[in-house]
């Protein structure tokens, strides 16, 4: 199941070889790699890196298909600075994150089946994928799994409902 080399990190060098990631990089040396993110619906959609400059507390988008930076953006943070993702430590890819959600659901909200995924990759003690599970009975299931070790660190579900009226 878990390999050193993943879909995520093929989509980060595939990526930060890109004319459009070179030239950034090079206007922009101090950002670092903070988050992945995609959606699923069926299939995963393109991997979108999140590249964090902590002397402008901004973040920059970049898609990984088409290859395209998007604007750079404030950062929805509590405080301090985003910790930089450590690739060393992330076994568990996209592909493989998104399988062991689903068992995981299917064994505990067997009657909530997924008809969309947002997974985002973000660096917690460990590399964490915080995965939320859109389902057809209008409930949302919410997930973390390490991405070193596999592990479902925890998981809660909450109708959309609720979130609604909050």
């Amino acid at each position: 199941m878990m390999d050193a080399r993943n879909d995520v990190h093929e989509v980060i060098e595939k990526v930060e070889a890109s004319p459009e990631f070179q030239e950034f990089s090079e206007q922009n040396p101090h950002h670092y790699l903070v988050h992945a993110f995609s959606t699923a619906a069926g299939a995963p959609a393109p991997i979108e890196l999140g590249y964090y400059g902590e002397d402008t507390d901004m973040i920059t988008v970049f898609r990984s298909d088409p290859i395209t930076a998007m604007p750079p953006e404030e950062v929805f943070k509590q405080d301090g600075k985003l910790k930089q993702l450590d690739l060393t430590a992330v076994r568990l890819g996209l592909k493989d994150a998104l399988e062991r959600a689903e068992k995981e659901r299917a064994a505990a909200y067997p009657q909530h089946a997924t008809i969309k995924a947002i997974c985002i990759l973000q660096q917690h003690d460990n590399p964490t994928w915080n995965l939320t599970l859109v389902t057809g009975t209008m409930q949302m299931i919410n997930m973390r799994i390490d991405a070193l070790t596999g592990q479902v660190l925890s998981r809660s579900i909450q109708s959309i409902m609720n979130i609604a009226r909050e």
